[in-house]
């Protein structure tokens, strides 16, 4: 897809478009983000954050983001 993801100690994960060159949407997290990674379909992508949660974000319709909580 078009669509990368990219994370760090700034407390944000955000989702770029690489053919526009332009972040499409940025999460806020809690504390910083340890992971992010995309399903291997592009359907969905998860987040870890130092706070100990997995979040699921799931990509309904273009730019379109659905979030749930995984709590341990």
């Amino acid at each position: 897809g078009n669509l990368i993801i990219s994370c760090g100690d700034d407390k944000k994960s955000i989702i770029w478009d690489v053919v526009k060159e332009l972040p499409v949407q940025t999460y806020i997290h809690p504390g910083f983000v340890n992971c992010a990674r995309f399903h291997p379909d592009d359907t969905c992508f998860a987040t870890s954050c130092h706070d100990k949660k997995i979040r699921v974000s799931f990509i309904n319709n273009i730019y379109r983001f659905t979030t749930l909580e995984v709590k341990n």
